[in-house]
């Protein structure tokens, strides 16, 4: 087996690409978030600001959750006409009867807020929230994938190819007899690569060194990163 057989240049490029994609999908949906915080809390402030006030009352009271804040149905009269909105509310004492000011949008009086009344639905609170924690793994992710493959594309270049037979000694862990009868080398598979379990007994590519290895398998065609360790560890 030979590189250009097995391993073509343009792959071990496609790997540091699909890192920084990742990094690039990332902060896009970082920037998102920051645009919803930003929009949602103009919206809030906005209200506030330019809203009538009301005088109402809470009609009904419902505890919150682990996925959600408390609510209270608040009724208020708009023009004499009378309306019950559900707003959700950061007090979760408010009770039946408690006496509650609401400021509506003249234009739209289902639109209602107050000072301690998350404008938002509960919904695109738990959206903003699973758009934060994914942008945060893939920016991570990627991060780490884009230094993983540039150095290791650094080491390539230092240490070519060697084909050799690898035998799975544990999970994870596998031991590469090197065609070239030179020493033995116990590698482990990053515990962060995706395809880790996919490394099984046969024949293999091993290029770098130390702890940046790259293995190749080459039928079907998989790239793992890797790196030495001791045997009795």
């Amino acid at each position: 087996m030979t590189r250009s057989d097995v391993v073509p240049p343009d792959v071990i490029r496609g790997m540091r690409r699909r890192s920084a994609l990742m990094v690039v999908a990332g902060l896009l949906l970082f920037g998102l978030f920051t645009a919803g915080v930003v929009i949602s809390g103009g919206r809030f402030e906005s209200l506030l600001v330019r809203g009538e006030p009301a005088a109402g009352v809470v009609v009904a009271s419902h505890p919150g959750s682990r996925w959600g804040s408390a609510s209270v149905e608040v009724r208020f009269t708009v023009a004499g006409v009378e309306r019950v909105r559900e707003v959700r509310t950061e007090d979760a004492t408010r009770k039946v009867g408690d006496p509650i000011t609401v400021h509506y949008d003249p234009d739209d009086p289902e639109q209602v807020t107050g000072p301690d009344m998350p404008h938002d639905p509960g919904w695109l609170t738990l959206f903003m929230l699973g758009a934060l924690g994914l942008a945060l793994l893939l920016t991570t992710c990627g991060m780490v994938g884009v230094v993983r493959w540039v150095r290791r594309t650094r080491a390539l270049r230092a240490h070519e190819w060697r084909s050799g037979q690898a035998e799975l000694v544990a999970k994870r862990r596998a031991r590469v007899r090197f065609d070239d009868g030179d020493d033995d080398l116990v590698l482990a598979v990053n515990l962060t690569s995706p395809v880790a379990g996919a490394l099984h007994d046969g024949p293999v590519l091993v290029g770098g060194s130390g702890t940046r290895l790259v293995v190749a398998r080459p039928s079907p065609l998989l790239l793992l990163a890797a790196k030495q360790v001791d045997e009795s560890t």
